[in-house]
């Protein structure tokens, strides 16, 4: 089975479910399947790492830094990237705002809790 022919396949039986859990995981491993793959991505906090833990002498000149610095990034390994998912966490009354993004944090007087529309401050895909 292909990864096209999987995603139609689970499209096709999510709504059968019955079941708000099921449906979710259907969800889940739809969007896991469309993700394209990306092998050119590398984790931001590993390369920063990897550059903090590199021994460099004083009287190395900016190229062989560079040269260094782009050898410990080549050879870090590729991760998939994730998409970032949230939820609204409704405020209560006592506040001005209506609700929250779960991600950031951001508090928003529109009630965009209602629809299933990204977080207008970081893009989070809200669930």
């Amino acid at each position: 089975m292909t990864r096209e022919e999987a995603i139609k396949w689970l499209k096709t039986f999510k709504g059968n479910t019955g079941m708000t859990e099921l449906s979710q995981a259907f969800d889940v491993a739809i969007d896991a399947l469309s993700a394209e793959p990306c092998e050119d991505a590398i984790s931001r906090a590993e390369a920063l790492k990897a550059i903090n833990e590199m021994d460099i002498p004083e009287d190395m000149s900016v190229f062989e830094i560079k040269s260094h610095i782009g050898v410990e990034i080549s050879i870090l390994p590729p991760v998939q990237p994730q998409p970032k998912i949230g939820h609204w966490i409704i405020l209560p009354p006592i506040f001005e705002e209506i609700c929250k993004c779960s991600n950031c944090h951001s508090k928003f007087k529109q009630a965009l809790q209602i629809s299933n529309s990204p977080c207008p401050n970081c893009g989070c895909r809200m669930v």
